[in-house]
């Protein structure tokens, strides 16, 4: 439906992938500027369709990752370390 109006009314449509969008919303944008966790989720949505990049902040990795993964955990892809 959201695509045949789109469509009909000219408007572009970008699809992203919405995996996380509520963690990484919580935690970055959420406490940061007082917002819900959907409009945090819909800042995070509305970033990636403009292709930026959301890393997962310095205060959260120092709290819960050990010294002797942080190697392990940097390998891997942005907020898929999550899981």
């Amino acid at each position: 439906m959201m695509e045949s109006t789109c469509y009909r009314e000219g408007i572009e449509l970008l699809k992203v992938h919405p995996t996380y969008t509520s963690k990484i919303g919580l935690y970055k944008y959420c406490h940061q500027y007082g917002m819900l966790v959907h409009n945090g989720a819909a800042m995070v949505i509305a970033r990636r369709s403009y292709k930026f990049k959301e890393l997962i902040p310095q205060i959260l990795i120092d709290k819960y990752i050990d010294l002797k993964y942080k190697d392990k955990f940097n390998y891997y892809h942005e907020w898929k370390k999550c899981q």
